[in-house]
């Protein structure tokens, strides 16, 4: 006999949970070896939507963003609305925050 077992949409909350099957016949009742159960999470963004950045040409600007999820996200970049990836400074990791200065460029 096979049995199948089927969770749909865990919650977070069953994240490291173990899991066993029991197997019982005429003869008495017998458990499998462990499990372990990783629920991984979709990430989920923190970035100030919506705000106006105003810097003078030359100036500096410090904009954040931050992650969560699992697994952790482990780098964030910055990009314009045409495609052009912002270099800054900042550090990568599931919390970014990019510096730019001597702003100049005119396709950002």
């Amino acid at each position: 006999n096979t049995a199948n077992l089927a969770i749909g949409d865990p919650p977070p909350s069953y994240d490291g949970s173990t899991i066993y099957c029991e197997v019982t016949n005429p003869d008495g009742t017998v458990m499998s070896d462990a499990a372990t159960l990783t629920v991984q999470t979709a990430v989920d963004i923190t970035f100030p939507e919506g705000l106006l950045y105003v810097v003078a040409e030359g100036g500096t600007v410090e904009i954040s963003c931050s992650a969560t999820g699992s697994p952790a996200p482990t780098e964030i970049n910055f990009f314009t609305l045409n495609g052009v990836l912002l270099d800054g400074t900042g550090t990568d990791g599931p919390n970014e925050r990019v510096t730019l200065s001597d702003l100049t460029d005119p396709t950002l």
